[in-house]
């Protein structure tokens, strides 16, 4: 018996152990990918709408949010007539002059925050102070697609 036999044997062994290894991975990796198209083909025909949904869900996921989160949500819902924000309790800096805007004790309120007037919507923007913490109640109009978003800002002893 010479050297060359044992060192064949072991390279025809490892040879069909790769060639096995190599097969199963594509197996795998085929059905993974077989799987995954047919979740999205079958849950998620209109990805639009899907992102959508997930993006409003996020937005109005509830509880305490930021200033920035309340930006956030008046630049999403701007011109969308079927959503109402009213805005309480902002903290303001200096007493805004705007119409349609109550301001008492160093807090205003905003009704209708999200109107189409550009002028109104950027005044309500630029007041809005990034670091106040604000606590958001949501509620669906029953027989409308309509939802009321009220935004109550909390007071200093609060934050």
């Amino acid at each position: 018996m010479d050297d060359s036999t044992p060192m064949r044997a072991l390279t025809i062994g490892v040879s069909i152990f790769i060639a096995l290894a190599t097969i199963t991975a594509i197996m795998i990796y085929y059905n993974t990918a077989k799987n995954a198209a047919g979740i999205i083909g079958n849950q998620a025909k209109d990805i639009a709408t899907s992102y959508r949904q997930d993006i409003e869900d996020m937005l109005l996921s509830g509880g305490t949010i930021t200033g920035t989160d309340v930006i956030n949500l008046l630049n999403y819902f701007k011109n969308d007539q079927n959503v109402n924000i009213t805005i309480k309790n902002q903290k303001y800096i200096q007493q805004p002059s705007d119409k349609g805007v109550v301001c008492t004790d160093g807090v205003c309120t905003t009704e209708n925050s999200n109107v189409n007037n550009s002028d109104n919507f950027d005044s309500i923007l630029k007041r809005i102070l990034p670091n106040q913490n604000f606590e958001m109640n949501k509620v669906d109009m029953i027989g409308t697609e309509v939802k009321q978003i009220t935004l109550t800002g909390k007071r200093l002893l609060e934050d």
